[in-house]
């Protein structure tokens, strides 16, 4: 498929279904973790590097006024710091389970 992109639209056929490529790859991450009530398994350092990587590509993109990069760029941040706000989200001890417990006792 890659190969029939760059052979019909060349460069600019390629860097756009790679950037589809992506969203397709990253969003059934994202859909199971914000359907699954505690979700595990889920790498912070997995997603800090793809937020490192993609915010790179967004500047590159800005800088070279290319608008693929950009969606790749926006669409990679975005993704990152929806499923980072996840891991943080799940993480986070309940305070509220833990305040009634002091009250109770």
């Amino acid at each position: 498929m890659l190969a029939s992109a760059y052979l019909v639209a060349g460069r600019t056929g390629l860097g756009a279904l790679l950037t589809a490529a992506f969203a397709v790859q990253v969003t059934p991450s994202i859909w199971t973790a914000y359907r699954t009530p505690r979700p595990t398994g889920i790498s912070a350092g997995t997603w800090l590097l793809i937020l490192g990587e993609l915010c790179c590509w967004l500047t590159f993109g800005l800088y070279r006024s290319d608008p693929r990069l950009i969606a790749l760029g926006i669409t990679g941040v975005t993704a990152s710091a929806l499923m980072l706000a996840r891991i943080r989200q799940t993480r986070r001890p309940d305070t509220r389970a833990s305040s009634q417990l002091m009250v109770h006792a």
